[in-house]
């Protein structure tokens, strides 16, 4: 099911729909931070994401093709969660995902509303970075970074990733306390989209 969102109207269907966007820059400082500390860097998606998101509004939507019933044709359904193609589906996820790390304890940055951070008493830190439906996690206080893994099982679908390796066209290989990022496979697409994957690869001096 996919909702028709180019179809609902600001101030009947909706009244908000922003949601805080992951910054590039912080993502490289996490990086950085976990490569001079010798952190790993663990990563983490939520499948899927937008049907957690917990509606405010009162949205109603057309039954399908197939499944409806004669005599009862004028029937709808009235929606209890987010649908991805709402407009208001990705704030629905970002207030229940941000709703979670608060009541876990975790605090929310005034300079990035997707980075939490919790210390505990020894001063060991737990930082989480969410883009979207991903999350990157790292730090130095393990115990609390398989605990929050644990809380998040327990309320979202979640899939382990294992260590990072990609996040918003960065590739991200580390070998020997060394972190090397790369572009490749984003201008690979972009190649691709615009046909020049096969074009001649002419030699280019440098100056």
């Amino acid at each position: 099911m996919v909702e028709k969102g180019y179809s609902q109207k600001e101030g009947i269907d909706y009244e908000e729909a922003f949601a805080p966007v992951a910054k590039v820059n912080t993502i490289k400082m996490l990086i950085s931070l976990a490569t001079n500390k010798h952190w790993m860097i663990h990563q983490l998606d939520v499948k899927p994401a937008f049907l957690n998101g917990e509606l405010k509004e009162e949205v109603y939507l057309e039954k399908h093709e197939g499944f409806v019933q004669k005599g009862k044709e004028n029937l709808v359904c009235k929606l209890k969660k987010a649908l991805y193609g709402l407009k208001q589906a990705p704030k629905s996820w970002y207030e229940k995902i941000d709703s979670f790390f608060l009541q876990a304890g975790y605090n929310r940055s005034k300079n990035d509303p997707n980075l939490y951070t919790m210390q505990d008493e020894q001063s060991r830190i737990v930082l989480i970075y969410l883009y979207v439906d991903d999350l990157i996690i790292t730090g130095d206080a393990t115990y609390l970074i398989k605990e929050i893994k644990k809380q998040m099982s327990q309320v979202f679908e979640m899939k382990n990733l294992g260590e990072l390796r990609y996040c918003l066209g960065l590739e991200i290989w580390r070998d020997s306390g060394q972190t090397f990022p790369s572009q490749g496979k984003y201008v690979k697409g972009l190649l691709e989209r615009f046909r020049m994957d096969q074009c001649k690869r002419p030699a280019v001096p440098l100056q």
